[in-house]
């Protein structure tokens, strides 16, 4: 069992700003005429009270958004899959249900502080 699962058993919410996801574009309709198809999202919020999170989607075609290296920790994080370079597109929170983004489709952690501090300080969802 991996942390991720440790979290969602224990209803503990995933860390804003760390977390990586790989859903399917139907569940953040960032770019829908890609679905079906892999999304890479990162945390931006998790409200209480509420069934959706605030997420960014990650590009490796458009050209808006901060630049996004590529992780390098497969040793650590086997199931990761941000292996080119693309934006972060803070520009555009979107929604998505809290219950795909599980341990299922958990990818890694951010292991650039400094792009955590600007997901955490960008705009998030209304």
């Amino acid at each position: 069992m991996d942390v991720s699962e440790i979290r969602q058993r224990l209803n503990i919410a995933p860390q804003a700003g760390i977390a990586w996801f790989c859903v399917d574009e139907s569940d953040v309709a960032f770019a829908p005429q890609k679905a079906p198809g892999p999304r890479r999202v990162i945390l931006r919020s998790w409200p209480d009270g509420t069934p959706v999170a605030c997420v960014f989607a990650r590009t490796t075609t458009g050209t808006s958004g901060i630049p996004h290296d590529a992780h390098d920790h497969l040793a650590e994080y086997d199931r990761c899959n941000i292996d080119k370079e693309g934006r972060i597109v803070l520009g555009v929170p979107l929604t998505a249900k809290k219950s795909v983004l599980d341990h299922n489709t958990s990818i890694c952690d951010e292991p650039d502080a400094d792009i955590t501090r600007r997901v955490l300080t960008a705009p998030g969802c209304s």
